[in-house]
C-alpha cells in the first residue's frame, strides 16, 4: 500500500466540505463535490464567488482525474448548473457502472449480500466520500483485468491514486465509529482488503513478473491486518444499524457448523497440537494463536456453507492485532496459519476475479520464508496441499525461520 501523500493544508473550502470532513478543491461555487451530489454550495462570508486566491489543491495528473468539473455561470440559490461531461466525468461514469453492473457480484455472491452491494452501497458512497473513493478503486482494478498491459497500468495507477486519498478520512471514520457510518466503515474494510489482494498480484502479471518478492507480497498482507483493525467491533457494537445495510448480518455465521472434510480436519487438529506444544507455558500467546486458528477455523467451514467471497475476506477482518504482531515477527506457527488460510483464498480461483493465482502465490511465499529444507514451488493448490501436510507432520521447532 502507497504511503500517503504529504499536502498542504487549506482554510479556503466550502461550508459543505468542511461539513463533511472532504477535501474541497476549491474550484466554486460550486466545488467539484457540491456539483457533483448536487447540494447548494457556499463559501465563507459569500454565496456567489470563491475566496479570493482560492486554488485548487489536487494535484494534477495526466491521466483522467475522477474529480468532476462543473459550469461555474452564476446561479440562483434553487438551481444548479449541470457538470460538464468531460474525461474526468466520464471516468466516474464508467467506474461506477463497471462496479454497479458486474463488480458487486465479486463481493457479494449471496441474493441477499448482492442487494447490498448493488444497491445500497453506491447509494451509501454518495454520503461518503472515503466509500465512493474506495468503490471506484475496486472498480478501476477489475476494469485493469480486461485491459491490456499498457492500459492496464492506468487503471492500476487510478485505483491506487483512489485508495490512497481515501485513507486518511477512513482512519478518522473508524476511530469515530457511529450508526450513521458504521455500514460505510464495514463496506470501505471489504474494499481495502480486496484491494490489498489483488494489486500485488495484478502488478506483477502485468510486468510479466514470475517471481515474485515473497516479504513484499506479505507485507502487503500484514499492512491490510492493520488497515482494517477494529472492523469486527463494528458487528458486536452496530448489529442493528448495520443490518439497515446488510439484512444477512444476523445469520452471518449459519452454516459455519459445517464439518470439515477429513483433511481439513486433520491439519487444525496438527495445528493446535503445535500450539499447545510450543505455547503452553505462555497462555497469553496460547491464547491469541488459539482464537486466529479458531476463527479462520469458522471461515472455512462457512465458506463450505455459502462457497462465498465474504467467508473469506472475513478473516483478515477479525483477527486480533496481537496475531499480526507475531506474523510480523515470522513466527513460525503464525505463518503455517497464514498459509492455511492461503489455501482458503485459493478456493476462489477461477470464481472471482481478484482471488486469481493470490492464494496460490500467498502459499508459496509463506512456505519459502519458512524454509523447512523440503520446499519447492508447487505448481498448483494439490500439489501445496501435500507440500504443507508434510511440513506440519515434520515440522518442530528447534530450527525456526530466521
Amino acid at each position: 500500500m502507497p504511503p500517503l501523500r504529504t499536502h498542504k493544508k487549506s482554510r479556503l473550502g466550502c461550508l459543505e466540505c468542511k461539513k463533511r470532513r472532504v477535501k474541497c478543491d476549491e474550484n466554486g461555487p460550486p466545488c467539484g463535490s457540491c456539483a457533483f451530489r448536487k447540494v447548494e454550495c457556499i463559501y465563507h462570508n459569500t454565496s456567489t464567488t470563491p475566496p479570493t486566491g482560492a486554488t485548487s489543491s489536487r494535484p494534477s495528473h495526466d491521466s483522467p482525474q475522477p474529480q468532476p468539473q462543473a459550469a461555474t455561470s452564476p446561479k440562483s440559490p434553487v438551481s444548479h448548473s449541470l457538470p460538464v461531461l468531460d474525461p474526468s466525468n466520464a471516468l466516474l461514469l464508467e467506474l461506477m457502472h463497471k462496479f454497479s453492473s458486474d463488480t458487486y457480484k465479486s463481493i457479494g455472491m449471496t441474493p441477499s449480500d448482492s442487494l447490498a452491494w448493488q444497491i445500497r452501497i453506491p447509494q451509501l458512497a454518495l454520503d461518503f466520500a472515503f466509500l465512493l473513493d474506495g468503490l471506484l478503486s475496486v472498480a478501476a482494478l477489475h476494469t485493469a483485468i480486461s485491459k491490456d498491459p499498457h492500459k492496464a497500468d492506468a487503471y492500476v495507477n487510478i485505483a491506487v491514486e483512489f485508495q490512497t486519498r481515501s485513507l486518511e478520512e477512513f482512519q478518522h471514520a473508524i476511530r469515530n465509529v457511529s450508526s450513521e457510518n458504521c455500514a460505510a466503515v464495514f463496506a470501505y474494510s471489504i474494499f481495502t482488503i480486496v484491494h490489498g489482494i489483488v494489486v500485488p498480484e495484478l502488478t506483477h502479471t502485468n510486468h510479466a513478473v514470475h517471481e515474485s518478492d515473497g516479504s513484499s507480497r506479505l507485507e502487503s498482507i500484514f499492512v491490510l491486518f492493520e488497515l482494517v483493525q477494529g472492523t469486527t467491533e463494528i458487528t458486536k457494537l452496530f448489529g442493528p444499524a448495520l443490518r439497515r445495510t446488510f439484512p444477512a448480518g444476523d445469520d452471518y455465521w449459519a452454516g459455519s457448523s459445517n464439518e470439515l472434510d477429513e483433511e481439513g480436519t486433520v491439519v487444525f487438529r496438527r495445528l493446535h497440537d503445535l500450539n499447545r506444544l510450543e505455547n503452553s507455558g505462555h497462555s497469553e500467546k496460547f491464547q491469541i494463536i488459539e482464537t486466529a486458528m479458531s476463527q479462520l477455523k469458522l471461515c472455512w467451514q462457512r465458506y463450505r456453507g455459502h462457497q462465498d467471497s465474504g467467508s473469506v475476506l472475513t478473516w483478515l477482518a477479525i483477527v486480533e492485532r496481537d496475531f499480526v504482531k507475531y506474523l510480523r515477527q515470522k513466527e513460525a506457527l503464525a505463518l503455517l496459519i497464514l498459509v492455511q488460510w492461503g489455501f482458503l483464498l485459493g478456493q476462489l480461483d477461477g470464481k472471482v476475479w481478484w482471488a486469481s493465482n493470490s492464494g496460490l502465490a500467498l502459499v508459496n511465499d509463506g512456505l519459502g520464508i519458512l524454509d523447512t529444507g523440503n520446499h519447492i514451488r508447487a505448481p498448483d493448490l494439490a500439489a501445496a496441499w501435500l507440500i504443507y501436510k508434510n511440513v506440519l507432520s515434520s515440522f518442530n521447532y528447534t530450527a525456526r525461520p530466521k
